[in-house]
């Protein structure tokens, strides 16, 4: 948002995990509570960054049991504007050959550095609802260290497609969707996950003075 954040992150184990930033080219340097990872939550955490200023570039790194595993001002993100402004969105989909490409697509929206990042669905091909294939495929895919890259630099929000839902075609009516939704609750941080009344996936947010 315009003063928040969240940073998901994954560890390989229980471990403890911060977040340090700072506006770009000030001194003054910020820092997150700890969060302890876990297997529940197969260790992902979603950290929160908070009293930001609108419209600014933040660089951050990641800290785990206290060791930076990310150097300082290699990963950014921008705030959205508290009002009207001009700004990039890229979109990506259908991510079927991610475990035997590079994805150099994903390089030339790094290089175009979009404020917004939309994936829209089938942003990986588990075509599956069992927990164990739906954990080896989304984190399989963020392997790829071009998708990874802009992930860690850009604000994203993401929907699904059949591949990433339940399989092929697909419906409402499929069984095990919960799994899905679970998985996807976990390994994305959208702002929401549909509503109380109405579980799903859909959210929106407001970026300047755009509604998505």
């Amino acid at each position: 948002t315009s003063t928040t954040t969240k940073i998901w992150v994954r560890t390989a184990a229980s471990m403890e995990v911060n977040i340090s930033y700072q506006q770009k080219g000030s001194e003054a340097i910020q820092q997150t509570p700890t969060v302890v990872t876990n297997l529940t939550d197969d260790f992902t955490a979603k950290i929160e960054l908070i009293d930001l200023k609108p419209g600014v570039e933040y660089v951050y790194w990641v800290h785990v049991d206290g060791q930076a595993v990310t150097q300082a001002g290699t990963t950014s993100f921008e705030t959205a504007p508290d009002g009207p402004s001009t700004f990039s969105v890229a979109f990506g989909s259908c991510m079927k050959y991610a475990f035997s490409s590079t994805m150099p697509v994903f390089n030339s929206i790094l290089a175009e550095a979009p404020q917004i990042l939309l994936m829209i669905g089938d942003n990986m091909y588990a075509n599956s609802t069992l927990p164990p294939v739906l954990k080896h495929f989304y984190l399989r895919v963020r392997t790829v260290e071009s998708y990874a890259a802009v992930l860690a630099n850009t604000a994203t929000w993401a929907t699904w497609d059949d591949h990433d839902y339940t399989g092929n075609n697909t419906d409402a009516k499929s069984p095990g969707k919960e799994n899905s939704l679970e998985a996807f609750e976990r390994y994305w941080a959208n702002p929401s996950h549909g509503s109380d009344e109405k579980p799903g996936v859909w959210t929106s947010f407001i970026w300047g003075d755009v509604e998505f």
